[in-house]
C-alpha cells in the first residue's frame, strides 16, 4: 500500500504522541497491522492527503462521512502517521460480544447508543481533556445514499466544550471491499473484497466551532459534501464503462440507493441536523 507520496510508513513504527501506553496501544497496533495487511493482500491503494491539519500532540475532534465498516481501519492508519491513537465513537452493539468489547475497551474506543448519546459525548469530552484524538462519525451509521444527507451535532459540541480543532476526515473507497445492504429486510452485507482498490482519505483544514453547534455541523457538511464528491468524480473511482455499479452514488450517474431510498436504513436520532449544504 502507499501514500500518495508513494511511500509506505509501518503503523508500528510511527512515534506515539499523547495517549495511553502499555497494553492498549500494544493491542491497537497488532489489530492495525492486522487490518494493514489484510488490505496489503488485496493490493488495495490507500492515498493520504491533509494529515498535517492533525496535531501531533493535544485533543483534537476528527468528524468524518460514514459509508462501510472498513472506514475504521483505514482512517485508523492514516492518524497512526500522525503518531495518533484515534479513539472512535461506535454503535454500542459492537460490545454485545464480550471478546470484541474487551478489545474495543482496551484500545479506548467509546460506545455510542444513538437514543441516549450523552454518555458518550461525556465519555469522548473526557478522552479530549486528557489530549486524545477522538473520532467522530457523525451519520449515525452508515449513509446509505454514498452521501452527506444528515450529520449529529455532536462532533461540533465537544469542540465548542473543549476547545479541540474539529478536523474535517473524508474517506471513499472502502465501500468497494464492504458495501451496505440495500433493503431493510436484508441481512448485513457481507465483505466483497477486490484487488486493486483505491481508497482515498482526506483531512481538511480545522473549523472554528461557534457557539451554535448546528451551524458549525452544517458547515462541517459542507466541507465532507463537497470533498466526497470531489473524490467520487476522479477517474480512479469512476465505475468502468457500462458497468452500473450499486456502490456508485445515484446522483453521479451509478446504481447505488437514491436518497428518498436510503432513508429506510439511515437512523435519524433526536437532534440530528438535516442536509443544508451543497446542491442536490
Amino acid at each position: 500500500m502507499t501514500t500518495r507520496a508513494g511511500r509506505t510508513v509501518r503503523a508500528d513504527a510511527c512515534p506515539v504522541a499523547g495517549g495511553r501506553a502499555g497494553g492498549g496501544e500494544r493491542v491497537y497496533d497488532a489489530v492495525t497491522r492486522t487490518g494493514h495487511r489484510l488490505l496489503g493482500s488485496l493490493a488495495v491503494q490507500e492515498r493520504w492527503t491533509g494529515l498535517e491539519h492533525v496535531p501531533t500532540s493535544g485533543p483534537v475532534v476528527i468528524a468524518g462521512n460514514h459509508h462501510a465498516f472498513p472506514d475504521f481501519a483505514v482512517a485508523g492508519h492514516a492518524l497512526l502517521q500522525r503518531g495518533r491513537y484515534a479513539r472512535f465513537l461506535c454503535r454500542g452493539s459492537f460490545w454485545g460480544w464480550a471478546p470484541l468489547g474487551r478489545a474495543l475497551d482496551t484500545m479506548g474506543h467509546v460506545p455510542v447508543d444513538f437514543a441516549a448519546p450523552a454518555a458518550a459525548l461525556l465519555a469522548a469530552r473526557r478522552l479530549l481533556d486528557d489530549g486524545e484524538a477522538v473520532v467522530v462519525f457523525g451519520q449515525a451509521g452508515f449513509g446509505h445514499s454514498y452521501t452527506v444527507e444528515r450529520l449529529m451535532p455532536g462532533a461540533a459540541a465537544l469542540a465548542r466544550l473543549t476547545g479541540a480543532p474539529l478536523v474535517p476526515l473524508t474517506l471513499w473507497g472502502t465501500q468497494r471491499l464492504w458495501p451496505v445492504k440495500r433493503h431493510p429486510e436484508d441481512r448485513p452485507a457481507l465483505p466483497r473484497p477486490r484487488r486493486h482498490a483505491v481508497v482515498d482519505v482526506v483531512l481538511g483544514e480545522p473549523l472554528a466551532p461557534g457557539a451554535d453547534d448546528a451551524a458549525t455541523t452544517r458547515a462541517l457538511g459542507a466541507v465532507l459534501d463537497g470533498t466526497l464528491t470531489r473524490l467520487q468524480r476522479l477517474p480512479s473511482h469512476r465505475p468502468r464503462p457500462g458497468e452500473s455499479d450499486p456502490t456508485y452514488p445515484a446522483h453521479l450517474g451509478g446504481g447505488g440507493l437514491g436518497p428518498a431510498e436510503a432513508t429506510l436504513l439511515d437512523r435519524r436520532p433526536p437532534g440530528v441536523v438535516d442536509r443544508g449544504w451543497g446542491t442536490r
